[in-house]
């Protein structure tokens, strides 16, 4: 009982346990975000609408997980409707051209 194995045992259980919830993770976080953008689909709900509910115009930064979300809305949404009005260029950060 003091010989330090347990330490050992403990950080192998952890490690595994820490890489198969990150590949679960990752496994169904794809679906259940195409799925929640299907349902807002069918409820008739466009990017700009979800612009402002995700309260984009407030994020910080392209970090922020409603930008995050917002930006997946708008990829699933164009791929299958076409281009879409996208209030992130009006509202957006604007870049210096000079």
């Amino acid at each position: 009982m003091g010989n330090g194995g347990e330490k050992v045992w403990w950080a192998k259980v952890l490690k595994h346990y820490r890489k198969t919830k990150s590949d679960f993770d990752l496994y169904f976080w794809r679906a259940y975000w195409d799925f929640r953008f299907m349902v807002w689909d069918v409820n008739k709900r466009t990017p700009a609408m979800m612009y402002d509910r995700l309260n984009v115009v407030k994020a910080t930064s392209p970090a922020d997980k409603s930008y995050h979300i917002y930006i997946n809305c708008l990829s699933f949404y164009e791929f299958y409707h076409g281009p879409t009005y996208n209030p992130i260029h009006v509202y957006g950060p604007k870049f210096k051209t000079d």
